[in-house]
């Protein structure tokens, strides 16, 4: 697979990764694999604007860093 072939998409909070590879273009031949697709639910604490990923030597790493705004804090009984 190369970069070009993956494709990220992100609706509210789900994450997509996918691709699609034309056979005929090259030779598949990773279990056959044509097509793939997963898709996860971030977290609230996930900064979105802040997706990034990366593809070296046939891994794909996406990171999805968490946004400062959700914080722990203590609520006073009154």
């Amino acid at each position: 697979l190369k970069k070009e072939d993956f494709k990220l998409s992100l609706s509210n909070r789900d994450l997509t990764v996918s691709y699609d590879v034309d056979p005929a273009s090259r030779d598949v031949t990773f279990l056959n694999a044509k097509k793939y697709s997963q898709s996860w639910t971030l977290p609230i604490n996930s900064d979105v604007e802040l997706i990034t990923a990366v593809y070296e030597q046939g891994i794909l790493k996406v990171t999805i860093p968490k946004s400062g705004k959700a914080k722990r804090r203590e609520i006073t009984v009154s």
